[in-house]
């Protein structure tokens, strides 16, 4: 797994800063940090997805890093160690959901969001049984993504308000 990083060169294949998320599977990391702004962490087997939530994120938080795979993200984890980790649960590799399990395994106090296409309350289940503290529908990302992770900093979980009402 490449991890991208500015200006320094680690025993992993690097290659040069970009300023933004790259092609899914590789790591990057963003060494242009603010202290005290909180850490996020990215994962979507989309790289558009990806420069989209990296770009919706920056003005309010610095975004360390942007994985394309669940076992991608289970190393970035350990290498970042984000206040929080968004992501995907449909990814290659390993799913969002598994990569949550074996994250929170590790570190139980990692706040992960899933942000996904699924309107699904058992997934919403499945995502809380695994460690995951909020479940963001990916059509609301733009309104629910920051207001999720505000509530995941004050360990309250956050629900799309659709998956909750669909679930009616």
């Amino acid at each position: 797994m490449p991890i991208m990083r500015r200006n320094d060169r680690i025993s992993r294949s690097l290659t040069s800063w970009k300023g933004r998320p790259v092609k899914a599977g590789k790591t990057e990391l963003n060494e242009e940090l603010i202290v005290g702004r909180i850490r996020v962490l990215i994962a979507d087997d989309h790289e558009e997805i990806l420069d989209d939530i990296c770009g919706l994120l920056e003005p309010e938080f610095d975004v360390v890093g942007a994985v394309g795979d669940g076992q991608a993200l289970i190393s970035a984890a350990g290498i970042f160690q984000p206040d929080i980790i968004v992501t995907d649960i449909s990814m290659p590799r390993l799913n969002g959901i598994e990569a949550a399990r074996l994250i929170i395994k590790n570190n139980p106090a990692t706040r992960i969001i899933l942000l996904t296409v699924h309107n699904d309350s058992a997934l919403v289940e499945q995502g809380f049984s695994a460690g995951a503290i909020g479940y963001v529908l990916k059509i609301k990302a733009d309104e629910e993504l920051a207001p999720a992770i505000h509530s995941a900093l004050e360990d309250k979980r956050f629900i799309s308000p659709l998956v909750t009402n669909s679930s009616n």
